[in-house]
């Protein structure tokens, strides 16, 4: 199906190539607009018949095709803790040297749910992401590096009101299958110092999302 669009272009090259010769030989044709339309019809039908025979197997069974592929190879994630990233005062002083220019959290008179901050290693050779009858990727990198710290830190809520605790129900195989679980409205914040390295970028522009 991609080189629907360059069959549609030739047809309509011979049929203008076809109309040329007969003014050439002083015999204009008299149904150009007709003969139009119908080249409109005609590419109509072959793009339908064409989508069809992709489509849909022997049987007329509809192919179950991605709409959207995410390809990655070679793909190494480590995630490293150290004492030195360890504790309330460790992990805060990190923070504030990420984000110095935003309101810091106190050391001494914040409490916190939820702290803690890890180093992160990220390589993957290849990352592509392609849509169904393009042949040519999205998105495309080639040999991508990510290295640094990742802080995540959501401040204890004061008020009641800010803290809901809904049940959710687990299922079976597991007991109790329905327990109460702790909601804060206070949202967690991440902070982040991470580094890259690509070796190859590519963006291709021209297909439409909606």
């Amino acid at each position: 199906m991609a080189d629907e669009y360059h069959e549609r272009e030739l047809r309509e090259q011979e049929l203008q190539r076809r109309m040329e010769e007969y003014e050439h030989r002083s015999q204009p044709l008299n149904n150009m607009n007709e003969l139009k339309k119908k080249l409109m019809e005609a590419n109509s039908q072959v793009y339908i018949k064409r989508t069809q025979k992709t489509n849909y197997d022997e049987n007329k069974q509809r192919i179950k095709r991605n709409l959207i592929r995410w390809h990655l190879r070679q793909v190494d994630l480590i995630i490293l803790a150290d004492q030195s990233w360890t504790g309330k005062e460790n992990i805060l002083n990190i923070i504030h040297k990420i984000d110095s220019d935003s309101s810091q959290i106190s050391i001494d008179k914040t409490d916190l749910c939820i702290l803690w901050c890890r180093y992160v290693i990220l390589k993957c050779d290849e990352w592509s992401i392609h849509f169904r009858d393009f042949r040519q990727p999205l998105w495309q990198m080639q040999q991508f590096h990510l290295w640094g710290h990742i802080c995540a830190a959501e401040v204890t809520p004061d008020s009641l009101d800010s803290i809901r605790t809904p049940w959710v129900d687990i299922g079976e195989p597991y007991l109790p299958n329905r327990v109460q679980v702790q909601r804060l409205l206070s949202p967690v914040k991440f902070y982040h110092d991470i580094n890259s390295d690509i070796d190859s970028f590519l963006i291709s522009y021209g297909p439409a999302v909606s």
